[in-house]
């Protein structure tokens, strides 16, 4: 059969770029509407602020993107729940296509995964669907999308010593999630430390989204390969190191607490969260 070719390239690689190209495109526009005094700013963003892995210039950036289809599913009032459930399906997808190699699709899955994680929020919350049961299985269904993601990323590199990074960025990426959950619930909220869950979708979307490019445009040698493991690299450090942060800072507020208690002041840290029954 004979191969479909579009410009000297492959049908398929040409499609991948040119979703590249309209992203791009649409971040030259958000650059020149911030030169001229008209970013658009996203209050939700700036909440969250930024870490060092994650300025919030690409928060707002992306959330600007995915605005008119946030608008959309909220004017359809699509469930939420449906929202998240199919999040979890695509990275489902992500994780398949990292462990055979296809990093560009890979990527981009994942990306569309943590787009459709940050939909279900504000569609819950814009038609005021959201509730303790949907918060319960968005956040445990966004452990297993991690799950297959690094799973994925470990078979790929099953020959490899990248193999025990690949595990090492899965156990960081759960426990900083499981330290914040757990700290939480006895009271304290923490976002410490720069690699939280956004920043590691990104490092791993962009790293196979790039590579692809690359390979598109300098052939001959395997960039996705490369950058991916880079950014398995990057993650199985700054996970971990995200983690103690927040275990020490938990621990040292609560210690804190206690010892106040004893004293017979009861001490809330300006971030704290009250447990509700």
């Amino acid at each position: 059969m004979e191969r479909v070719t579009v410009f000297g390239i492959g049908a398929s690689v040409f499609a991948f770029l040119c979703v590249c190209g309209l992203f791009t495109a649409a971040l030259a526009a958000y650059v020149f509407l911030t030169i001229a005094g008209r970013r658009p700013r996203s209050a939700e963003m700036a909440a969250r602020g930024e870490t060092m892995f994650l300025p919030l210039y690409v928060r707002e950036y992306w959330d600007w993107v995915i605005g008119p289809m946030t608008r959309l599913l909220i004017r359809w009032r699509v469930n939420p729940n449906a929202i998240t459930w199919a999040s979890f399906f695509i990275a489902g997808g992500a994780g398949a296509a990292l462990a055979y190699g296809y990093f560009g699709l890979g990527g981009w899955l994942y990306i569309l995964a943590g787009t459709c994680d940050m939909f279900d929020g504000k569609v819950a919350r814009a038609t005021k669907s959201a509730s303790k049961t949907g918060a319960f299985v968005d956040s445990t269904l966004d452990r297993y999308t991690e799950i297959f993601v690094m799973a994925g990323l470990a078979w790929f590199f099953k020959t490899s010593p990248l193999l025990w990074a690949a595990l090492a960025a899965l156990a960081g990426s759960l426990m900083v999630s499981y330290t914040r959950a757990r700290g939480e619930g006895l009271g304290y909220s923490c976002r410490e430390g720069g690699m939280q869950r956004a920043e590691r979708i990104v490092y791993i979307g962009l790293a196979g989204v790039f590579g692809k490019v690359a390979e598109a445009l300098v052939p001959g040698r395997r960039w996705s390969v490369g950058l991916m493991a880079f950014s398995v690299m990057l993650l199985a450090i700054s996970t971990n190191i995200t983690a103690l942060q927040r275990f020490f800072a938990i621990q040292r507020a609560l210690r804190e607490q206690e010892q106040a208690e004893r004293g017979g002041v009861i001490v809330r840290h300006p971030s704290a969260k009250q447990r509700r029954s």
